[in-house]
């Protein structure tokens, strides 16, 4: 069992703890307000391959998978209760498509790559290519970095 803890002081929403229980074939997320998730897998972007570590990344923000095939892939806090009951963002699609697309855009003014965004933010880069792609809807946090770091309102990437 791989096991990620986060011990210093933050915000009661972020990750405590988080960790895969093979047996039950599912991660476990603990938050720091008390309430704790088992999210079953396939959730997405797992492509079921055998689970080699998770741990937590920043203050809590999100936490990191990666497994035997290479793939790699980060749960925001703000999107585990959704992927806990089963909502993976896919009832609009049209939501992040068309954030994915002013993202995309406005990268491209600016004259970055993906990987030059993804430093900027501290957004990982293949969660840039899952944004612009309109896969995953970025929660309002993740919002606000990529407003900052492309120099935009956020209404500009929602609208």
């Amino acid at each position: 069992m791989s096991l990620a803890h986060r011990l210093e002081g933050g915000k009661a929403s972020r990750i405590w703890a988080a960790s895969y229980d093979l047996k039950r074939d599912a991660f476990r997320v603990a938050m720091e307000d008390g309430r704790i998730f088992l999210l079953k897998r396939p959730i997405p972007e797992d492509d079921r391959s055998e689970i080699l570590d998770v741990y937590i990344e920043g203050d809590g923000e999100i936490f990191t998978v990666i497994q035997a095939t290479g793939n790699e892939f980060s749960v925001p806090w703000d999107v585990i209760e959704n992927v806990a009951k089963g909502k993976t963002g896919e009832s609009d699609p049209a939501v992040g498509k068309r954030i994915g697309q002013h993202v995309k855009a406005l990268r491209k003014q600016h004259g970055l790559t993906q990987a030059q965004l993804a430093e900027m933010t501290g957004i990982k880069r293949p969660n840039i290519s899952r944004i612009e792609a309109g896969i995953h809807v970025p929660g309002i946090p993740l919002i606000e970095q990529l407003a900052r770091a492309l120099q935009v309102d956020i209404i500009d990437l929602v609208r």
